[in-house]
C-alpha cells in the first residue's frame, strides 16, 4: 500500500485523523479540537451579610464614648434631658390654643389684642381654681389632685361643671 499523501490544510488533517481506523491501535488518535474548559463555579445566591452595629448591653445603658469625646450619657433611669422652651410657651396659653378655644365657643374671627387678655384671664381663673382644688386635696390627706377635687373647687367658685 502506498503511503498516504501529507495533508496540506487543517481540515484535511482533521478528516484524516477522524478516518483513522483500528489499524493504529497502539497510537492514540490526535485531534486538533481543543477541550472545552470546565464550567465556572456557581455564584452564591445570597450576598454576605453586612456588618451590623453592636447592640447595647442588657440593662438599657448605652456604651460610653472614648476618652476625650463628648460627655457620657446618663444610664437608664436617670434624669431626662432638658428641653428648650420657646418664648410663647413661657406665657402659658399659646396663640393656636386660644384660637382652638375660641373656635369651640363659636367665634369666627379674632382680633390680635385678644390673645394677651385671654392669657391673663385664663391664668387668673386657673390659679383660683387649682388653689381651691388643692385645699380639697389636702383635706383628703392626699398629694394628688383628682377630678372630684376640681369639680368641688369649680362649684365653690360658682361654675358648676357637672349637673
Amino acid at each position: 500500500m502506498p503511503p498516504a499523501p501529507k495533508p496540506k490544510s487543517k481540515k484535511e488533517k482533521q478528516k484524516r485523523a477522524a478516518s483513522a481506523t483500528a489499524d493504529d491501535d497502539d497510537e492514540p488518535i490526535a485531534t486538533s479540537v481543543p477541550e472545552t474548559p470546565p464550567p465556572p463555579p456557581p455564584k452564591p445566591t445570597k450576598p454576605p451579610p453586612k456588618p451590623t452595629k453592636p447592640k447595647p448591653a442588657a440593662g438599657g445603658s448605652k456604651p460610653k464614648p472614648a476618652a476625650g469625646g463628648s460627655k457620657p450619657k446618663p444610664a437608664a433611669g436617670g434624669s431626662k434631658p432638658k428641653t428648650k422652651k420657646t418664648g410663647e410657651d413661657k406665657d402659658g396659653l399659646t396663640k393656636p390654643a386660644t384660637r382652638r378655644l375660641c373656635r369651640r365657643a363659636g367665634v369666627k374671627r379674632i382680633k390680635g389684642d385678644v390673645y394677651p387678655d385671654t392669657r391673663a384671664m385664663a391664668k387668673e381663673f386657673l390659679t383660683e381654681l387649682l388653689g381651691r382644688a388643692w385645699i380639697y386635696t389636702e383635706h383628703r390627706k392626699a398629694k394628688t389632685v383628682v377630678g372630684p377635687d376640681i369639680v368641688m373647687a369649680s362649684k365653690s367658685i360658682g361654675h358648676q361643671l357637672l349637673q
